[in-house]
């Protein structure tokens, strides 16, 4: 376990400043605040923690690539920093309590009755009970919120809920796993879901996952099977002129 605590230190400076470097200094702090004698990895992990979330987190606590599961992955490993920092009796840096405050709320707006997440802009559903398990153990108890969370109007009365895409997608490098989804919406009443869009088809192979991004794969208008976004070079999204 120390020496792959090293490894990660040394990779640090090479972290890119995306999903993948949070995970990375995450692993670091985790690591350096349970094994006995690497306290002194954990401050420059968490300056790397900082500098990974300053680019891939919004002001606002959402992401830029619109992804619902990717919000709950961060949100899930930020989490697991703060319960390993303060477990081992060590500070917590103001900027986690502020991101997790920031993203508990945002994730209970993407919600549905049934626990899970809506199917947009390369994520899925999520682990069955994730999302709710993540949330309980934050302490963040802020309800859902009352405007637009992360591009994404949630509509529920009774036990019916309806959460449909309001936004355009990600644009540039943020565009790779981006949907051609605007005014897509899921439905689902109780823990039954009734309307939902196909998914990100990565795990059926490079052509699948392209036509999981193109509109018709989503629950909303099409006209002649066109897509509201243009898919340009290596898979970018761009929106049509």
């Amino acid at each position: 376990l120390a020496h792959h605590l090293l490894f990660l230190s040394k990779g640090l400076a090479k972290t890119p400043q995306d999903l993948d470097g949070i995970e990375h200094a995450a692993s670091l702090v985790i690591s350096a605040s349970t094994l006995v004698g690497m306290d002194r990895f954990i401050t420059p992990g968490i300056a790397a923690l900082e500098r990974a979330c300053a680019r891939m987190i919004r002001d606002d606590g959402t992401l830029q690539s619109r992804s619902p599961e990717d919000l709950l992955d961060v949100f899930s490993t930020l989490n697991w920093v703060r319960q390993s920092l303060t477990q081992a009796a060590h500070d917590v840096p103001e900027f986690l309590d502020h991101k997790l405050a920031q993203i508990a709320p945002i994730l209970r707006s993407l919600r549905h009755g049934d626990g899970t997440l809506p199917r947009f802009h390369g994520g899925g559903k999520g682990a069955e009970y994730r999302l709710d398990e993540t949330l309980m153990a934050s302490g963040v108890r802020s309800g859902p919120l009352d405007d637009m969370a992360m591009g994404y109007v949630r509509m529920a009365s009774g036990a019916t809920t309806l959460i449909a895409d309001a936004a355009a997608p990600a644009t540039k490098e943020n565009s790779l796993n981006a949907h051609a989804s605007t005014t897509a919406f899921e439905l689902t009443s109780g823990r039954q879901r009734v309307i939902v869009n196909c998914g990100s088809g990565v795990n059926f192979g490079d052509e699948w996952r392209l036509a999981g991004r193109a509109t018709p794969s989503h629950s909303t208008l099409g006209l002649d099977g066109a897509s509201s976004s243009r898919f340009g070079a290596k898979g970018r999204l761009r929106l049509l002129a």
